[in-house]
């Protein structure tokens, strides 16, 4: 189970409540950019999910170990 933590549009406080809960409940925290495409979206980059930030490299291996742990 996970929540998407991150989120371009979120508030850095959205950001850490989000994860405090995940850490509260022992989940997964993903990100979203909410990309669809630079004609779509034009002020959404693919990838950043807090603000103009990119999503940060810590969320990948809790994916890939809890992948891991259930194949």
């Amino acid at each position: 189970d996970g929540i998407e933590a991150r989120y371009n549009r979120h508030t850095p406080a959205d950001n850490a409540r989000y994860l405090a809960l995940a850490a509260k409940l022992g989940i997964l925290t993903s990100g979203g950019s909410d990309f669809h495409g630079a004609t779509v979206k034009p002020n959404v980059f693919m990838g950043h999910v807090e603000g103009e930030l990119p999503a940060p490299n810590s969320l990948l291996e809790p994916l890939k170990a809890r992948s891991k742990s259930l194949s």
